[in-house]
């Protein structure tokens, strides 16, 4: 007895235990880990319908784009291509720029641009002094001056006096030639200032300890707090995601390491799906940590003053902002890894921050080049004499230009020499470049260049043409003339132009530059370092970086919270439910269940559209659902018993429908009705009552079971509802207890199937020779407000329609008789039938609008023919034919329209409803109908 009572409290409360188990179950997956996958793709929905971080104006990507490749060349470049970019950089303002780019290895040596350029001078200069101390030489021996027996000691004091410092100067000047790009590339580093380059914390390149010391000595923070070790908990876990890398210390070249600000790390995590949602910020090493690649530079500009990390956060302390000049902290919420949440901008890279290609940069120093080449041509190539021999105004002034040039080139050279790195106690080695030297220098460029203009904007111009129209009447060939003064004209124009682009394009750049944070990296079609993000499949590595430092200067950040919370409440309503719900009604579960299902995720949108707070719901929501579930199959079962039997005792003297509607909708056994738009179709056998009288009572019995089941089935399969049968009678309608857009169209269709199904059962009556007649069917049909639902009393009802528009269904079947038609249907049913996407499949004959009995407003009859698509041109010409006909007898014009119909009946010689409009007409024209005759036709009978 007690296990028996033991056992049905185990049944009764079988969904709780099956709850509990479900909690054990989720828990555990959770655990490990089975459910961070859905969680991280539910992130990264909430993050699209997030509002977007707002992207702080300072950043900008310098991006060596396709275009940049297809200029310069395939990657990687030699490293002087950077330097000059980042000189240039410089100059237009830009406060730090750091490389998302590896320089782990020694690159190739080039040409030095400023020593190839003294080659020319040094080289003319050496043959005009060897020409004229040669000549002098032997002029002095020819004069006699010298001796014969002088010679040898007078040509070698002068060989060693004169002619070898020449040389000298040519030699060094070639010794000079090749460049070192690492040592031009690191010079330019430390001339910028504020430069950040690469350290991987991987197994790389072979690194020696005394590069590595200098990278701990020289760029690891110190001022770091992390009592509890999390930091290095946090690195463990990140090589545990990578376990085919091999921990280790790779930073840049130590010739470019030394001259550079500072450093980062460049490791990403990349998540189990391959997608980039967060990051760390910290790499402990030997008591020492390294920032990551942005967070270096970021520290930095932010002064920040010390570092403390917690369980779920980074705090920096004593943080002066951009523009702020209070102190304050920033707080940078952690997962429980460790990990930054990325707070993405939510574009492709192109459209995310602001971008240069480095191209326009090359381009900038390109224009440089040419505006050069320009001021050249007019020192060296064009040579114009005025009529007293001294040169014109030109010569002087473009000469001018070109030793400013040079001076400006010599005084970066003095300011790159300076650039010989750091020791590892950040002290210069080679002197510090003072504010007042870069802005003496800058300032010097600027002056250049407004010369420029200024020179191409001269009165020299005019001086040339002058001249020219001087030589040209002291006799000078007009052709050479002209062929000069073009050559100058290109020559001047192509000034001019370049120097209107350099003006337009370093405004340009120098506006976008003045004070940004500058990252540059490859983001190149062929570029291997791309990744994924929650908004783009492949993302330029590059950005990731912008993305981080994004997030932390606008302090947009997204506040994780654990799993367990959620999955907690979760665990708490689900047992709750199941155990004290139980005896509840069904709606009242229903809808607490649906409820807290659905709030799970509204909730975890409303956190993180407005707080910005991540709330993992997957395993909450899986266990929820799951209790809910269950709740709902011991519902369902329980209550199946009761369906079957519901089932069982009306299916045999319902319709199937009807059935399923009261067994999905107990309360539907309610007496009353409700008002539709449906459609009613009746049908009737012609001539029952003969075919009855001659026919035996098994014949009758057993062909009108087959009549009816053909009939009704077809009914059925157009979704019809059968009401009734009146002996040999088909009440049905369409659009209830099942909604119905077309039941007009599809009771219709119904009446066209039941005529040709009519057609295969009267084969078989007359093979079988059941019946001594055929069966045909007369169908009434239409379309309006009817009433449906149980009609009865309590203990005796009917699933039925009523209304005036039934009965209107009712008599069209009887008009058939009129006619000689088989289908009639109003004109609702046609225009509701003949609508929208089944327009056109039907085919239909305009009859008379009729009163039928007990029905005062006139109804306009249409004839069902069949489908447009199985009609014979005949029978359709003839519908043509008729249609004139009636249009012109109800205008009483029936001389002509006794034409059509008689062509109509020759058309279709079985057209029953052309004879009788005949007949009509023929009345008609003998004794004309009275005025008010308006084509309207009273049926006095049923």
């Amino acid at each position: 007895m007690i296990f028996k009572s033991f056992l049905h409290f185990f049944r009764k409360k079988l969904v709780f235990w099956l709850s509990l188990l479900a909690v054990v179950v989720c828990f555990s997956i959770g655990f490990f880990g089975g459910f961070n996958g859905i969680d991280n793709n539910l992130y990264d929905l909430l993050l699209k319908i997030s509002p977007e971080s707002e992207a702080a104006d300072n950043i900008l990507l310098i991006d060596i784009d396709d275009e940049s490749l297809d200029a310069v060349g395939t990657w990687p470049w030699t490293r002087d291509i950077m330097a000059d970019v980042l000189v240039t950089m410089k100059e237009l303002g830009a406060s730090d720029v750091t490389f998302d780019i590896e320089y782990l290895s020694p690159s190739q040596h080039g040409i030095n641009p400023y020593t190839l350029a003294q080659v020319p001078s040094l080289l003319t200069e050496s043959e005009h002094t060897v020409t004229t101390v040669m000549e002098q030489l032997a002029q002095a021996v020819a004069d006699g001056q010298i001796e014969p027996k002088h010679f040898p000691e007078m040509n070698a004091g002068v060989t060693q006096d004169n002619i070898a410092p020449v040389f000298s100067s040519l030699h060094n000047a070639l010794d000079n030639l090749s460049r070192d790009n690492d040592d031009y590339f690191g010079r330019t580093l430390q001339f910028f200032g504020n430069s950040w380059l690469t350290v991987n914390y991987m197994d790389v390149v072979s690194t020696t300890q005394e590069d590595i010391d200098y990278v701990k000595q020289r760029f690891m923070l110190d001022n770091v707090s992390d009592n509890e070790n999390l930091i290095h908990k946090t690195n463990r876990n990140t090589f545990s995601l990578q376990p085919e890398l091999t921990e280790g210390f790779s930073p840049a070249q130590d010739i470019l390491m030394q001259r550079a600000a500072g450093a980062g790390f460049t490791n990403v995590v990349v998540d189990n799906d391959g997608i980039r949602r967060r990051i760390e910020l910290l790499y402990q090493k030997d008591g020492l940590f390294l920032p990551q690649l942005v967070f270096a530079p970021l520290v930095n500009q932010l002064n920040v003053q010390y570092i403390e990390r917690h369980k779920k956060s980074i705090v920096l302390k004593g943080v002066r902002l951009p523009g702020d000049s209070t102190w304050t902290d920033i707080e940078i919420p952690l997962d429980r890894d460790g990990y930054m949440l990325i707070n993405w901008q939510h574009r492709i890279y192109d459209e995310s921050f602001r971008h240069i290609p480095v191209i326009s940069l090359l381009n900038l120093a390109a224009t440089e080049d040419k505006i050069l080449a320009c001021l050249d041509w007019f020192y060296n190539e064009c040579y114009l004499l005025s009529a007293d021999g001294s040169w014109l105004s030109y010569y002087t002034d473009s000469s001018r230009l070109l030793e400013e040039y040079d001076f400006l080139s010599q005084q970066k050279q003095n300011l790159l020499s300076k650039c010989d790195g750091f020791d590892a106690q950040d002290k210069p080695l080679g002197g510090t470049i003072l504010q007042d030297e870069y802005d003496k220098y800058f300032q010097g460029r600027r002056t250049f260049f407004e010369n420029c203009s200024a020179f191409a904007q001269g009165t020299w111009m005019q001086e040339m043409e002058s001249r020219l129209e001087e030589l040209v009447q002291e006799g000078l060939p007009t052709g050479e003339v002209a062929a000069f003064h073009d050559a100058v004209m290109e020559v001047y124009e192509a000034l001019k132009g370049n120097l209107e682009l350099y003006t337009e394009e370093f405004a340009y750049l120098s506006q976008m530059m003045e004070n940004a944070f500058c990252i540059v990296g490859n983001k190149s079609t062929g570029n291997t370092d791309m990744g994924t993000t929650p908004f783009a499949p492949r993302y330029p590595n590059v950005g990731t970086h912008a993305n981080l430092y994004n997030t932390i200067i606008q302090q947009d950040f997204i506040y994780p919270v654990n799993w367990e919370v959620s999955f907690f409440v979760s665990a708490v309503f689900v047992l709750l439910f199941t155990w004290f719900t139980n005896n509840k009604k069904n709606t009242f579960r229903t809808i607490i269940g649906f409820f807290f299902i659905v709030m799970l995720p509204v909730i975890s949108i409303l956190l993180m559209y407005f707080k910005s707070i991540f709330l993992p719901i997957s395993a909450a929501f899986i266990l929820a659902f799951a209790g809910y579930a269950m709740d709902v199959i011991f519902r369902f079962t329980s209550a199946e018993h009761d369906k079957r039997f519901l089932k069982q005792a009306f299916s045999t003297y319902l319709s199937e429908d009807v059935v399923e509607d009261i067994v999905s909708n107990p309360e539907k056994l309610a007496l009353g009705g409700t008002e539709k738009n449906m459609t009613a179709l009746f049908s009737d056998i012609k001539g029952f009552s003969s075919i009855s009288e001659k026919s035996t009572p098994q014949q009758l019995v057993s062909v009108l079971n087959d009549y009816l089941t053909s009939m009704s089935d077809t009914i059925l399969e157009e979704k019809g509802t059968i009401d009734k049968y009146i002996g040999d009678a088909i009440v049905s309608f369409f659009g209830a207890p099942t909604d119905l857009e077309d039941h007009a169209f599809r009771a219709c269709v119904a009446a066209v199937r039941m005529k040709q199904a009519e057609t295969i059962l009267n084969q078989r009556i007359f093979q079988n020779k059941t019946l001594p007649s055929s069966i045909l069917t007369r169908i009434g049909i239409n379309t309006g407000k009817m009433v449906v639902g149980n009609m009865g009393t309590d203990r005796k009802m009917n699933y039925t329609v009523m209304g005036n528009n039934v009965n209107i269904a009712s008599r069209l079947e009887g008009v058939n008789k009129i006619y000689g038609t088989w289908i009639i249907a109003s004109e609702s049913t046609w225009n509701d039938a003949n609508s929208d996407k089944n327009q056109g499949q039907l085919v239909a004959r305009r009859l008379d609008k009729v009163r039928v009995m007990g029905i005062e407003q006139p109804i306009q009859l249409y004839n069902i023919i069949g489908f447009a698509s199985e009609l014979p041109n005949e029978e359709l010409e003839a519908i043509d034919m008729f249609h004139r006909g009636l249009d012109l007898y109800l205008d009483r014009h029936f001389d002509t329209a006794l034409k059509y119909f008689h062509m109509a009946m020759k058309a279709n010689p079985f057209d029953t409803v052309s004879d009788v409009f005949i007949k009509r007409c023929q009345k008609y024209m003998e004794e004309p109908p009275a005025p008010s005759w308006n084509g309207v036709m009273t049926m006095m009978s049923k």
